[in-house]
């Protein structure tokens, strides 16, 4: 929420927030339903509708849902993936989310609640070849020397009905995007043995390995002027929209998992320029992080068996 709020100051767009609920900072023009009821009728209000929801503090899309529409006269509410459920029923499904969220990180004390955003609508290009599920693209960014770099981009791309873009879920893609032209240059689904990889993406029938994503030198632009925002931050995951009006900063996270990078691109993110980059990074901050110094000293214990290993042939 504070990144949100910072880039949409210093004019990037962000999805806007709707409504908060629970242990929430208050968002300037959101409704801040206090109590359960209070939420109910906000939900029941047409006007409310389409709506992404999701817990403040949640990871890999877990509790998140998007609506489609009320229907007054069920007192349901549809669903993106076809379901209609009650608004008693779609309340309980995200607070129940939230709790189990709340349990895994019990003793940090760190404040929570649920986010009720907008719905972000994609450029027209990616949803005739993608269909309307938003589709973010992870950007790994380092701030080296004062300046960000962009190393690997990763698209992810829903199934139809699947309002949740993380790769491990349901019959999700993942591509690999060029860093200077945005071209796809290789696209994946399923994991492990499952894995295979495509041209087309299945659920439209169209290409998408060799197409460019439209905007993508204004997608790369926005991301390397916002990671100038957070200056310390020096390794930073972006998660960007191509909007039908241009590109929407989702996230920004301080570091991000190397899952989506390496699935995609089929190479490690643990390479000759990410390691000088933290190397640098340790050596320039005082406080000298134990993660980094972990990475590196694990680093120097392969080179040392790979060392001993060649002195046994």
């Amino acid at each position: 929420m504070l990144a949100a709020s910072i880039l949409a100051e210093a004019g990037f767009r962000v999805p806007a927030v709707r409504a908060v609920f629970g242990d929430v900072e208050p968002v300037p023009g959101a409704a801040r339903p206090a109590t359960r009821c209070e939420l109910a009728a906000w939900l029941r209000d047409p006007e409310h509708h389409p709506v992404f929801a999701k817990p403040l503090r949640g990871r890999q899309g877990r509790g998140a849902a998007r609506t489609c529409r009320y229907d007054a006269a069920t007192d349901r509410i549809e669903l993106y993936d076809g379901d209609r459920v009650s608004v008693e029923g779609f309340i309980d499904s995200l607070l129940a989310a939230l709790h189990a969220l709340r349990l895994e990180r019990v003793g940090s004390g760190t404040s929570d609640g649920l986010v009720f955003q907008e719905v972000v609508r994609q450029h027209p290009a990616v949803v005739e070849r993608c269909g309307d599920g938003l589709g973010c693209l992870r950007a790994y960014v380092i701030v080296d020397r004062g300046k960000p770099r962009i190393l690997e981009w990763a698209w992810k791309i829903p199934a139809p009905g699947v309002a949740i873009d993380t790769f491990r879920r349901h019959s999700n893609l993942l591509a690999a995007i060029d860093a200077e032209t945005g071209e796809v240059v290789r696209l994946i689904r399923g994991l492990g043995p499952a894995e295979e990889e495509l041209l087309d993406n299945p659920h439209t029938g169209l290409r998408l390995v060799g197409w460019s994503l439209p905007d993508f030198a204004a997608l790369r632009d926005c991301v390397l002027r916002g990671a100038t925002l957070f200056p310390d931050v020096r390794f930073q995951g972006w998660d960007v929209a191509i909007g039908a009006d241009g590109p929407v900063v989702v996230e920004v996270n301080a570091g991000s998992g190397f899952f989506p990078a390496q699935l995609a691109t089929a190479r490690g993110f643990w390479n000759a320029e990410f390691r000088a980059f933290v190397r640098r990074a340790e050596r320039e901050n005082p406080t000298r992080p134990r993660g980094l110094r972990r990475l590196v000293r694990a680093e120097d214990a392969l080179r040392r068996v790979q060392e001993f290993g060649r002195l046994l042939r």
